[in-house]
């Protein structure tokens, strides 16, 4: 691939920052939600980072004109991502609380806990080891099942923002 065209004249295509993204992020109530980070991803350009202000509203004079996606993923509030094309107003994001449990593992007598490397969750979630205080779940709300080797350890329905702490979670070492 040669970077000119056929006559010999070289084409360089330069996306100029300076486009104006804004929207308002709210959650699923409709209400808006200040002090929460938007993140504009393209790919080809750093990230743009942009909190909501007081009233949920969020904007940037920095886009390039290009398409890329609106993400929130910031103090326990996600969204599904949104597509843009800068420049671009008046994107609505809904998001929501993510769901955390605070557990621990209870392998059955004479047998070692999992190796915490094989823990997951099915969905939207992820676990997190946090040493000798155990681990966390977290996920979208709904059902989740906390897995081991992809077989169910323990099942939770989580309502938006729930939080539970001192779950213990009885299994068997996986073979």
């Amino acid at each position: 691939v040669r970077p000119w065209d056929a006559d010999g004249v070289a084409r360089i295509h330069l996306h100029e920052r300076g486009h104006r993204v804004e929207g308002t992020l709210v959650d699923r109530s409709g209400r808006r939600l200040p002090g929460v980070e938007v993140k504009l991803q393209t790919g080809k350009h750093p990230e743009i980072r942009m909190t909501s202000d007081a009233g949920g509203s969020f904007s940037s004079e920095e886009a390039a004109a290009v398409e890329g996606v609106l993400v929130v993923r910031d103090g326990g509030w996600r969204a599904d991502p949104v597509r843009v094309l800068a420049p671009e107003a008046g994107v609505e994001i809904v998001a929501w609380r993510l769901c955390l449990v605070y557990f621990v593992l209870d392998p059955a007598p004479g047998t070692p806990a999992p190796d915490p490397s094989r823990l997951g969750v099915t969905g939207r979630g992820w676990v997190t080891d946090l040493g000798s205080d155990g681990f966390v779940l977290g996920c979208d709300p709904g059902p989740a099942t906390l897995t081991c080797d992809g077989l169910a350890l323990a099942g939770f329905d989580l309502e938006e923002g729930e939080v539970r702490r001192d779950v213990v979670v009885p299994c068997a070492a996986a073979e």
